[in-house]
């Protein structure tokens, strides 16, 4: 198995893309761009592809890219012209997740892609406000996403990726007097029955919780 590690770092005037090989090891830049790197990530499979996105202009209108770091070749993923936020990769490395505002400028709905193909990206769900895919289930037929409404207030979801079905998993108050929860990360059991998950609800501080991925129930580990 190969061991290598990217990490982002400032050295210039931006925060840039780097490889450690192996502990304590040299850094090998990779990306020399003006304008900042805001992540990277391995393509699994294909260790020498790397996604990697761009912040253009300087205002956050991110943009995506794959880097062929055999060939050197770069391949645009995105438009160049609306914001792509929180790409992720299929377990497979044949897909990649996604959230963009091409559809009204302003809302980021929920996207797939297929890299290797020239097919163009599937709209999964379409959203009002600021939604962001966190994890592929081990299968691959379901996506963990988030709604974020403010820094305390969050929900959880996941799609059914052929159908683009969307399933709550954390329901809104029932009432607005209730306490905002907020719902930080979210990772798929490796079975794919729970989510594990940070949450603050029932709590003044966040705890580790796991997710019935059916009936949403909740325990506090």
């Amino acid at each position: 198995k190969e061991r290598r590690l990217l990490i982002r770092t400032r050295f210039a005037e931006s925060p840039q893309l780097h490889e450690v090989s192996k502990p304590l090891g040299a850094r090998t830049q990779i990306t020399f761009f003006r304008e900042p790197v805001s992540n990277g990530a391995y393509r699994p499979g294909r260790p020498d592809e790397l996604l990697y996105s761009i912040d253009e202009g300087g205002a956050e209108n991110f943009q995506l890219f794959l880097l062929d770091r055999k060939t050197g070749r770069e391949k645009r993923l995105s438009d160049g012209k609306h914001r792509y936020v929180s790409p992720l990769w299929s377990h497979d490395g044949m897909r990649l997740a996604y959230a963009n505002n091409a559809r009204n400028g302003r809302d980021m709905d929920i996207y797939v892609a297929d890299p290797s193909t020239t097919s163009g990206e599937r709209r999964l769900t379409e959203v009002q406000g600021s939604w962001e895919p966190l994890d592929w289930s081990p299968d691959g037929r379901r996506l963990l996403i988030v709604e974020s409404v403010s820094a305390n207030e969050s929900y959880l979801y996941w799609l059914d990726v052929a159908s683009g079905e969307r399933h709550t998993l954390t329901p809104r108050n029932a009432r607005k007097e209730d306490p905002t929860v907020s719902y930080q990360g979210g990772k798929w059991s490796a079975d794919g029955k729970w989510v594990y998950v940070a949450s603050d609800k029932d709590s003044e501080f966040l705890r580790l919780v796991r997710l019935d991925a059916t009936t949403g129930a909740a325990t506090v580990i």
